[in-house]
């Protein structure tokens, strides 16, 4: 039995030269995918905070406001949300200098239409936790979500702001997701306490 021989021999260290070339990429791709894996986690984590602070605000009193704000002992409407919001976010690096909760209360007519935004004196830029951020939705885009056939009702508006910093400073990675990412997400419950009173 012959052997055959080849005429082209693979020249020795071929693979380990293409093995150096390719794997600083796969390493990339791999820390991409992972980096974008912890905004996704981060982002749920937001998400799922803003719906329980809604959640358990939707059965308090917006007009029941101290203006304390040791979130151990205080009883105001916005900064209990605030507070029982950032209870569910202890897995995140919250920064008091960057991130922060907005909470709005609307009261809402009979044809579908806002009547006030609470608290007054904030108007369309909503109840600030730490001052960074605004409301994203003015009143009339509160308002145009709204059906016209809607009953009158009262809804309370949590908005996060949170800033994901990178795990891996990889300057590369930069040009595709910024760091840090700004997070956002809202949620909107009804508030039966900010239902419009009916004169008689």
């Amino acid at each position: 039995m012959r052997t055959r021989i080849s005429r082209h021999p693979r020249p020795a260290g071929q693979s380990m030269v293409e093995m150096v070339l390719i794997f600083p990429l796969i390493m990339l791709l791999i820390a991409g995918m992972i980096q974008v894996a912890f905004v996704g986690n981060s982002y749920m984590t937001v998400l799922d905070a803003s719906r329980a602070g809604a959640r358990f605000s939707s059965d308090g009193d917006p007009f029941f406001v101290t203006g304390d704000s040791d979130c151990a002992t205080t009883t105001d409407f916005y900064y209990v949300t605030a507070c029982l919001t950032l209870q569910n976010m202890t897995d995140l690096a919250w920064d008091n200098t960057t991130d922060d909760i907005v909470v709005s209360v609307f009261e809402l007519g009979n044809s579908g239409n806002v009547l006030n935004r609470y608290p007054l004196a904030d108007g369309d830029d909503g109840w600030s936790l730490n001052g960074n951020h605004d409301s994203e939705f003015t009143t009339a885009e509160i308002q145009s979500r709204l059906s016209p056939s809607a009953p009158a009702t009262g809804i309370v508006l949590v908005e996060v702001f949170f800033a994901h910093h990178h795990i891996f400073q990889l300057p590369v990675g930069q040009q595709f997701l910024p760091d840090p990412v700004e997070l956002r997400a809202f949620t909107i419950m009804p508030l039966i306490a900010a239902e419009p009173t009916p004169t008689p």
